[in-house]
């Protein structure tokens, strides 16, 4: 496991793909947009230049096979985790576990009391593995699709 920094442009640009796909098929996209691709990747690296932010990856034979995406909220001192992603072939290996225990890690190194992060409420896994270590709920998002006007002229 490694702290990744500005210079690690290659393991940020598929950090950015993938939080982009991922977002992608949240609202029934194939592809995010290489637009929205570099936006993500402009976003990460200001923020690890400018902000608090922190990613830790895990990384076998220079492929990326997990890593968590931390923004640092020092005013409210907490950590919010943008994201947190291990790749199919390396799941039930506890290294979500290990990347969880290195953001918390850092959190407490730099005088942080709280990690939070948003959790897919169809992620079993992930629920199951918060609860483990010890994260509680605090709140529900919930939402509702409408139907615009536009949509309904279609019709």
């Amino acid at each position: 496991m490694r702290k990744l920094n500005l210079k690690d442009k290659q393991f940020i640009n598929q950090i950015a793909y993938i939080h982009e796909l991922e977002l992608a098929k949240q609202t029934h996209m194939q592809e995010p947009t290489t637009f929205a691709v570099s936006l993500r990747e402009e976003m990460i690296l200001r923020r690890l230049k400018y902000m608090d932010d922190v990613i830790y990856c895990c990384i076998k034979d220079e492929r990326l096979i997990g890593f968590i995406w931390g923004h640092c909220q020092k005013e409210d001192k907490v950590v919010v985790v943008e994201m947190l992603f291990v790749t199919h072939d390396y799941r039930d290996k506890h290294i979500a576990s290990e990347l969880k225990e290195a953001i918390e890690q850092w959190a407490i190194a730099n005088n942080i009391y709280k990690v939070v992060g948003t959790v897919n409420k169809d992620n079993q896994a992930m629920i199951e593995l918060n609860n483990k270590l010890g994260y509680s709920t605090e709140k529900l998002i919930m939402s509702k699709d409408l139907t615009t006007k536009d949509e309904q002229l279609k019709e």
